[in-house]
């Protein structure tokens, strides 16, 4: 005789690591008043996400740091790296990662 013990749920939404680098689209693209920006690293890797104004001037640092391979997001509120709303706007968000691995992407800022 034997006893079969009870049985526990697993959880389905598990986190898995990216296979790729990627940056996805922001949303909600247009935006007003903030946007979010989600990222993909599949090693551990020092990350750079910054917005830049369409004549390559950096308006806001948003991440530069060391990270663990996963999905990240990121809320960008429309301010400048001195906490002034920016103008409305076509800007570039560009992911850098250990300057190997460069994307960008544009989003648009409404007031």
């Amino acid at each position: 005789m034997f006893t079969i013990g009870s049985v526990t749920a697993v959880d389905s939404k598990s986190e898995a690591i990216p296979d790729k680098f990627a940056l996805l689209q922001n949303f909600p693209n247009p935006f007003n008043p903030e946007t979010c920006i989600v990222y993909q690293i599949p090693t551990s890797s020092f990350v750079h996400l910054a917005i830049y104004n369409l004549l390559g001037e950096k308006v806001k640092q948003m991440v530069e740091e060391q990270k663990q391979p996963g999905e990240y997001s990121v809320i960008w509120d429309g301010k400048d790296d001195d906490g002034k709303r920016v103008s409305s706007g076509i800007y570039i968000y560009q992911l850098c990662v250990e300057e190997k691995v460069t994307f960008n992407r544009r989003l648009l800022f409404l007031k």
